[in-house]
């Protein structure tokens, strides 16, 4: 059986009728419902009759816990920390919020309105107020009062999409999808179920994007609704030219086209550029150096492509695979060989298009990026994420930014202006992050 608690702020009524106007509605409030414990919240001028009402409810668990100081009930910001703090602690002691409770006929104005917002801050599913047929004075007649209870769930939604808005824009998409599964929202009504199922939708196609997995993104387009999207969501709904990009991402490599590998491996280029961003701005710069390093071999398998080779199958009777060969010296590191072929890495692609290919400039740049601003880039296999056993990257924000910068120069060098930029545009889309002000 769940903790359930019943929280009352204890007012006054009218002096000339404390038991109609104050006693009896309180009583009825407390005894309507199996409570666990009933919680009473006076200030400290009306402690006193919250010790006649515990005497009254002998057959409850009630607890007081008064204001601290005199005239608090006048000070909402002394009301919400008490009200907040009494909350906390029943949550501790193993009351969930959505069996509580917050009952705030009787009491100030302030006390009302402190113990609403410490209700919605906490997720208290249910508050409630005494109301009836009001006299001449706008007092409510004794023996006409009715209980109103009503749950805040919009408030509380909102509240919890305000959260999801924080963490999407910070890339938690996954925490997106936690904060808003079905699970963590248990009884709402289905207006609210759906509003969170279409962001969640729409969370969850961009975790798979960030992830890399552009097929599940792929397949999570047909999912996303953007009429069910609230109003201030529908601005990350993607448009059809990012999702048009998915699409291309997702599209399976070619193997034995090279033009079209060529195509691949710039669109990959953008994609991680765009990807090493959002982990820079997330402060994982480990991270940054382990997509960076593969940006630097994309750009030169992509050059190879272009000029009608593969990294991977680097043929022996070529004669600049030949020619490459003998340049090499004999305490160099020799090319791997698989199935006939080499397998060139990533700076031996860049010395192999210097050599063999001068006048192209491309692999120049690649070694000079590699001595100068990439310098980071390269001490990637010292990282813990590869061979070594520290962080490399400690305090290296800046000179990761630089070393970006180069990668983007060097991307746009290898692409083209035009193609660069927009496939830039469509990889910078899912930064959601707020643009400075």
């Amino acid at each position: 059986m769940p903790q359930t608690a019943l929280l009352l702020t204890v007012g006054t009524g009218s002096a000339n009728n404390l038991e109609d106007t104050f006693y009896q509605p309180l009583l009825k409030s407390a005894r309507d419902g199996k409570w666990s414990l009933i919680v009473l919240l006076p200030s400290q001028k009306t402690r006193g009759y919250a010790e006649t009402l515990k005497s009254r409810l002998t057959d409850k668990t009630v607890e007081i816990h008064p204001l601290p100081q005199p005239w608090d009930e006048n000070a909402i910001d002394s009301c919400y920390r008490h009200f907040d703090d009494v909350i906390a602690k029943l949550r501790q002691r193993g009351f969930p919020p959505i069996h509580l409770t917050a009952d705030f006929t009787r009491g100030t104005k302030a006390m009302s309105a402190a113990l609403m917002l410490a209700a919605v801050r906490h997720g208290v599913a249910m508050t409630r107020y005494i109301e009836g047929t009001r006299d001449e004075r706008g007092m409510v007649v004794p023996g006409s009062e009715k209980i109103r209870g009503f749950a805040p769930e919009e408030a509380l939604f909102a509240r919890r999409l305000d959260a999801a808005r924080a963490l999407f824009q910070g890339g938690s998409f996954a925490a997106v999808e936690k904060l808003l599964a079905p699970e963590a929202l248990p009884d709402v009504s289905p207006d609210i179920r759906n509003r969170a199922g279409s962001v969640r939708k729409l969370a969850a196609f961009c975790l798979a994007w960030d992830r890399l997995d552009y097929k599940s993104a792929k397949r999570s387009l047909s999912n996303l609704d953007h009429a069910g999207l609230p109003p201030d969501w529908q601005a990350f709904f993607p448009s059809r030219e990012v999702q048009d990009w998915v699409v291309l991402l997702a599209e399976p490599a070619p193997q034995e086209d090279k033009s079209a590998m060529a195509t691949r491996c710039q669109r990959l280029i953008a994609d991680l550029l765009a990807n090493v961003e959002r982990r820079l701005n997330q402060g994982q710069y480990e991270d940054c150096l382990i997509r960076a390093y593969r940006i630097l071999a994309l750009l030169g398998q992509s050059r190879l492509f272009v000029l009608g080779y593969e990294s991977g199958k680097m043929p022996p009777e070529d004669a600049r695979v030949k020619s490459f060969l003998a340049t090499l010296k004999e305490n160099e590191n020799k090319p791997q060989k698989r199935d006939s072929a080499y397998l060139l890495g990533r700076e031996q692609v860049a010395r192999f298009l210097k050599t063999q290919f001068p006048r192209d400039g491309f692999g120049e740049r690649l070694l000079a990026f590699a001595r100068n601003e990439g310098q980071c880039v390269v001490e990637r296999n010292r990282s813990i994420l590869a061979h070594g056993f520290d962080a490399v990257s400690t305090g290296a924000r800046g000179e990761l930014e630089k070393a970006l910068t180069g990668l983007e120069a060097l991307f746009r060098d290898l692409t083209g202006g035009d193609t660069a930029k927009s496939y830039l545009a469509w990889s910078r889309w899912l930064d959601f992050s707020p643009a400075p002000a």
